[in-house]
């Protein structure tokens, strides 16, 4: 089909023509290319920052689950904090909407809840409604009231995920 319409345009619009639009469509061709690998380059070094911070976040969970010095997880912190741009923000936002928050749902939704209400709120506090719609729970006595602050905006990124 490429050579139809070279012989084509070779024939109507001459050989000046021809390899001027021939030069300037592979040009075109090689400059989409290049574009392609910068884009796949910058990929790939997001997925090794993406790895490098996932391995430091297990680490990190280890850590303070078997409760080591406080020196060591303030540095494994420090270079989580440091991998963080928004590449990795934008997988690891992903990844827990997408795959663990609904993992840990579906098997807290299975146990039993007894005489508990639960406030989860984007912030640190609870808003005003449901700070009021609380306090009349709390009065009846017949419920436990638990308020949970997700942290978004207010804290670095591992805290947020540390809940």
């Amino acid at each position: 089909m490429v050579i139809e319409k070279f012989i084509r345009n070779l024939k109507t619009k001459g050989l000046k023509e021809t390899l001027r639009k021939t030069k300037k469509r592979l040009s075109s061709m090689i400059f989409r290319k290049r574009a392609r690998i910068r884009e796949l380059e910058k990929q790939v070094e997001t997925q090794k920052k993406l790895n490098e911070m996932f391995g430091d976040f297990i680490l990190f969970k280890e850590m303070k689950a078997n409760g080591a010095d406080d020196e060591a997880i303030e540095e494994v912190r420090s270079r989580i904090l440091a991998n963080e741009n928004g590449a990795v923000r934008r997988a690891l936002k992903e990844l827990y909407v997408k795959k663990i928050i609904p993992e840990i749902y579906a098997d807290e939704s299975r146990k039993p809840v007894t005489d508990t209400v639960i406030f989860m709120e984007s912030g640190t506090s609870p808003s005003p409604s449901s700070f009021h719609i609380a306090k009349e729970i709390e009065k009846q006595g017949k419920y436990e009231v638990k308020y949970i602050g997700l942290k978004i905006r207010k804290v670095p990124e591992i805290e947020f995920y540390d809940n």
